[in-house]
This record gives structure tokens, sequence and C-alpha cells, in this order.
């Protein structure tokens, strides 16, 4: 199935496909970046609380940051694929 997906990935297929639903995908990227920087502030207030300090509490937000994008990242990518296999009849 691989090897199918990376011919319509290189036929174009997922950019037309991606032209055409980009918006929604955008405010959905949007809604979820909005929810995980308000998490990691209430983290940071929670961690300020509980005297968390120095290089820990900025690591700790830092990973946590990071695992936010990776799987927004993911979304939006595993989105892009299905809808250009459930177009293509995959």
């Amino acid at each position: 199935m691989s090897a199918a997906l990376s011919a319509l990935l290189n036929k174009g297929v997922a950019d037309v496909i991606f032209k055409k639903v980009k918006r929604l995908i955008y405010a959905l990227s949007f809604l979820i970046l909005s929810i995980s920087c308000l998490i990691t502030w209430r983290c940071y207030e929670l961690l300020s609380f509980l005297d968390v300090s120095g290089f820990g509490l900025y690591i700790f937000l830092s990973a946590f940051l990071l695992y936010g994008f990776g799987i927004l990242a993911i979304y939006a990518f595993c989105k892009v694929l299905l809808m250009t296999a459930q177009r293509s009849g995959l």
C-alpha cells in the first residue's frame, strides 16, 4: 500500500486535494495550536505555583510544546494522506 501512496504523492494528487481543503486544515491546526498553547501556559502557572524553577521548568515546557507541535504535524499529514487515498479509491 505504501507504493500506491507514494505513486499518488508523486503524481501530485495530494497537492490538488490539499489546495481544496487547506482552509479546513489551517483552521483545525489553529484551534489545536491555541489549545496547546493554553495548556502549556496553565502548566507553566502550575509549575511556578509549585516553586519549580530553573532549567527543569523550561525543559518540561519545551518538551510539551514539541510534543504538541509533533501531534499537530502528524495529524495534518495523516489527514491529507487519508483524503488522498479516499479520493483515489484506495
